[in-house]
């Protein structure tokens, strides 16, 4: 009885102690992407289990954060439709500038709310802020820096060129493609002078244009803080959601950290009526879905035509997201599903390939589960990017068109026969999990670093308080080029001075020449 009494004693000061020792964490991203926040849920539902008091600010109610130290504001903008047609249908350019106007639009609307006010009223003291200020919210800085707080960064993908530029870090554009452009990591002369020639434009459109208006929105709403270059500095810690299995290798600081798996849960349970449909297909099962953010029902009429015809052809049971409540055409082979358990289905032994638009978490399910992919009808952003990199790795097949029945069903036939597709993306799994701590493991980990040491500043790189140029060297790079210029010119003024001195001195000789002759022809 006594060692049960003393057991249970222990039991509870530990439980007592990670109460006790719990903090205060600040979750802010009441921006427009749909991905960031379900990226890391995993990791604030962790956090919760261990004691940590979170307070998550979002555009939209996040599912499986129920838990009882989680507590959800709503305020902010979620991605309307209209934000959704105009990226579809917008070109690089235009895209792009659409991305940074929604991002100062959002901001000023957030900082004008009557939520956001009320907010700060209430004055909340806490211990950390988890937030994603290199993704088109660089205002929420601001939140972190007004209630002097260490900042730890969250990124849903790996690091491209607008993120690198605001952190000083370096991105080597000659084997790093920006995943704004179509290409995967092996370019050829053109695609790299391409990439390389992007990069600089961006790099001098954010300096020169994005970051004095972020700046500006966020001095009319909190004129005692810094500039926006002097607050980002107070990030010591960057998660990523990246892994070497499906993204190209990188430079990255100390404090650059990839945690890449965090969207496959650890419990899957399919519902047990599909379940037992996917274990009664003799010739196994083909997932399609293209993601969250594209509506099915919203497909080119000519191409969903295509595909119904090529489905009706296969041996294949066809687990197929739409959202509608009936499809006209649909083959007996085929089912209907609004939200696919999509883990759970790649987890299942009869799943053997699923179709998909390059999302970057299907992608990195799928290679958990070593399912081979192919990829159709990319939409924007990282898409493209993403099937063009999964096809080089051989983790799939990126088929372009043109859609006819005859071209989608040799597709789908090369990625379910051909085993190196299968084998590609076997190996790539086993990259993906080889590491001495898994992803939640290693996010927790960093993530209560921030607050043991209060910001973690000595993991900062030095290039965080340089101007980009600087961080780009063109300041030397035009010292020595100024250099070189005056040494030429030098040499070109003292090659013209002595080619003066020598004709000088020729005619001097000259006239010395004709005297000597003229007084000899005398003699």
């Amino acid at each position: 009885k006594n060692a049960m009494k003393q057991l249970r004693t222990v039991v509870l000061l530990g439980l007592l102690y990670g109460i006790c020792h719990g903090s205060r964490i600040l979750v802010f991203y009441p921006g427009a992407s749909t991905s960031l926040l379900p990226s890391f849920s995993q990791l604030f539902q962790e956090l919760a289990r261990r004691g940590h008091q979170l307070t998550v600010v979002t555009a939209y109610k996040l599912r499986g954060l129920e838990e009882q130290n989680i507590t959800q504001l709503l305020m902010g903008h979620p991605l309307s439709h209209d934000d959704v047609k105009n990226l579809l249908d917008l070109s690089l350019l235009p895209n792009i500038n659409y991305l940074w106007q929604m991002a100062f639009t959002h901001c000023e609307s957030l900082f004008q709310s009557a939520k956001f006010k009320e907010f700060l009223r209430a004055n909340e003291t806490y211990d950390l802020f988890i937030g994603s200020p290199f993704y088109y919210y660089e205002c929420s800085i601001a939140v972190a820096h007004h209630l002097k707080l260490p900042v730890l960064n969250i990124y849903s993908n790996r690091l491209q060129i607008h993120a690198t530029h605001l952190m000083g870090h370096d991105f080597p554009s000659s084997y790093v493609a920006e995943f704004n452009l179509h290409f995967s990591h092996k370019m050829n002369f053109w695609e790299r002078s391409l990439n390389s020639i992007f990069c600089l434009g961006y790099s001098v459109g954010l300096s020169m244009y994005y970051i004095p208006q972020m700046n500006g929105i966020i001095k009319e709403h909190f004129p005692h803080l810094p500039p926006l270059q002097e607050m980002l500095p107070q990030i010591s810690v960057t998660l990523l959601n990246t892994n070497l299995a499906v993204h190209p290798s990188q430079p990255r600081f100390p404090g650059i950290i990839p945690v890449a798996g965090l969207t496959i849960p650890q419990k899957l349970k399919l519902p047990k009526e599909l379940e037992q449909w996917m274990d009664k297909s003799e010739s196994g099962v083909i997932l399609f879905s293209l993601g969250s953010n594209i509506k099915m029902t919203s497909m080119a009429p000519e191409v969903l035509e295509v595909i119904l015809g090529v489905f009706d052809s296969l041996p294949q049971r066809i687990l197929m997201k739409w959202e509608g409540d009936e499809l006209d055409g649909k083959p007996a082979n085929v089912r209907l599903i609004k939200w696919i358990p999509q883990t759970a289905v790649l987890a299942h032994p009869k799943c053997r390939m699923m179709i998909m638009h390059g999302g970057l978490h299907s992608w990195m399910e799928a290679v958990h589960y070593s399912v081979p992919l192919l990829g159709i009808l990319p939409s924007f952003l990282d898409q493209f990017h993403n099937l063009a990199e999964m096809q080089e790795r051989g983790h799939g097949l990126y088929f372009k068109g043109p859609w006819t029945r005859n071209n989608f069903h040799s597709a789908i036939n090369e990625v379910l026969h051909n085993y190196k597709y299968r084998e590609g993306i076997h190996e790539a799994s086993k990259i993906f999990w080889d590491q001495p701590l898994n992803p939640l493991q290693t996010a927790v980990f960093w993530t209560e670093y921030v607050i043991r040491h209060n910001g973690s500043s000595h993991l900062l790189s030095p290039a965080f308080t340089l101007p980009w140029y600087q961080v780009a060297l063109l300041d030397i790079i035009g010292v020595l080029l100024l250099s070189v210029l005056a040494l030429v010119l030098l040499f070109r003024a003292a090659l013209r001075a002595f080619r003066r001195w020598l004709l000088d001195y020729e005619y001097i000789i000259f006239n010395k020449f004709l005297r000597i002759c003229h007084k000899l022809k005398g003699n």
